[in-house]
């Protein structure tokens, strides 16, 4: 909501002050398959940050969608660099897809989320305040509103959020990991430190859903 959203915001300045966010750099790798009528929402809600990322990376499973066409028209149309990352498509391997996207990544953080995600404009700046996992939570919304949220709507963030109240899911996603480990992150919104990912050797390549 709006009061903790401003709460945020005040945080984040005093840490500023504090200069414990300048020093710290951070990617975004945005997992998609055939998404394309999701991604540019996505994308657009990183434009409007209060501290924009270095680098996004649309990591692909090899989608027929056009996303790759897409991606080559709109490169250039955001303040931060975009990176693509693609293989084939063979079943949901999300796990190895991340890691592929993972060798673009050079910055201190990395932020891993969905497609089908928008981020409020504070969500950067909260990831880097994070010096281990840092995880968010997701509301799921039902696909049907999709439709409802105008790329212009994401500059007044607020507006979004009354979409998602009126068409939410009986579940959030952070419910469902908790039923799946007790230690789970849900894989929508978490970040790690790039030197924690590299030591422990990246996500575990698995094929199916869930648990990567």
């Amino acid at each position: 909501n709006l009061k903790e959203q401003l709460d945020l915001q005040a945080l984040i300045r005093s840490r500023r002050r504090d200069n414990l966010t300048t020093s710290k750099t951070i990617s975004v790798i945005v997992s998609s398959y055939n998404q394309l009528s999701v991604l540019p929402l996505c994308l657009e809600s990183f434009y409007f940050q209060s501290s924009s990322p270095d680098l996004v990376i649309i990591a692909d499973d090899g989608s027929d969608d056009g996303t790759d066409e897409w991606v080559k028209e709109n490169h250039l149309n955001y303040p931060f660099k975009i990176g693509f990352a693609k293989r084939k498509h063979d079943g949901y391997r999300l796990a190895s897809l991340n890691n592929l996207a993972m060798k673009l990544v050079k910055s201190d953080r990395v932020l891993f989320t969905n497609a089908d995600v928008i981020h409020n404009p504070f969500s950067i700046d909260s990831h880097l305040l994070t010096s281990g996992i840092g995880a968010g939570l997701i509301r799921s919304i039902k696909e049907s509103a999709v439709g409802m949220v105008d790329i212009k709507l994401i500059r007044q963030f607020g507006q979004v959020e009354s979409i998602y109240f009126k068409n939410a899911s009986p579940r959030t996603n952070i419910q469902l990991a908790r039923q799946n480990s007790p230690l789970g992150v849900w894989g929508g919104n978490f970040s790690v430190a790039k030197r924690d990912f590299d030591k422990v050797g990246g996500f575990k390549p698995k094929t199916g859903w869930g648990g990567e």
